[in-house]
């Protein structure tokens, strides 16, 4: 069995390799992908956060800016819409900011059921808008909603581009453990069409 770093890198390097002609291209003979991807989250810096189940990072679907917009899984494209930043609000608790709408991770609607949709809303201060970053071991984290203490999930436990992201208990799944990566110690090559 080969060790969690290469079997992650691997299924990024996949990942990357399918994005679409229209944006930038992973260049998949680099095996050093998210080298620093075991790193700390750093209070008011931009991140990227991978999925360790699927390979692929948090986007706001279409890069949109307005509120209401979906979170789904994206594959890494270096795009604004994949930075998020980490504000430390205390007790390993995060506000988690999209770069390009300054819009926060929010809980639809604050709605406590397994399946409720993450989306990008305006900050309220509210707990729905709240996140606990828990280790999960090997440098992965479980997200956890301060407001109902389920976790952040991949809906379905796929792989597929544009899948939503949702709140769901932890059922231990690697869909719901993600590594939170510093921007400005990401490694990834990256090329234009």
């Amino acid at each position: 069995m080969q060790p969690f770093p290469v079997l992650f890198f691997s299924s990024l390097l996949a990942a990357c390799a399918t994005v679409p002609a229209s944006l930038p291209k992973c260049d998949v003979q680099n095996s050093r992908v998210f080298s620093n991807a075991m790193s700390n989250p750093e209070n008011g810096k931009a991140h990227f956060i991978v999925n360790v189940g699927s390979g692929k990072v948090v986007d706001i679907q279409g890069a949109s800016p307005e509120a209401g917009a979906p979170a789904i899984q994206w594959p890494h494209h270096k795009g604004i819409n994949q930075k998020f930043i980490l504000h430390n609000l205390g007790n390993s608790h995060y506000k988690i900011e999209a770069a390009h709408s300054r819009l926060v991770l929010d809980v639809t609607n604050a709605d406590i059921a397994a399946g409720a949709i993450i989306q990008q809303w305006q900050e309220n201060g509210q707990e729905n808008q709240a996140w606990q970053l828990v280790s999960a071991g090997e440098g992965q984290y479980r997200i956890i909603s301060q407001h109902t203490r389920q976790l952040l999930t991949v809906a379905g436990n796929t792989s597929d581009e544009g899948a939503y992201l949702i709140q769901a208990p932890d059922y231990n799944s690697a869909f719901q453990r993600w590594l939170i990566v510093p921007v400005a110690k990401a490694v990834m090559n990256c090329e234009q069409p």
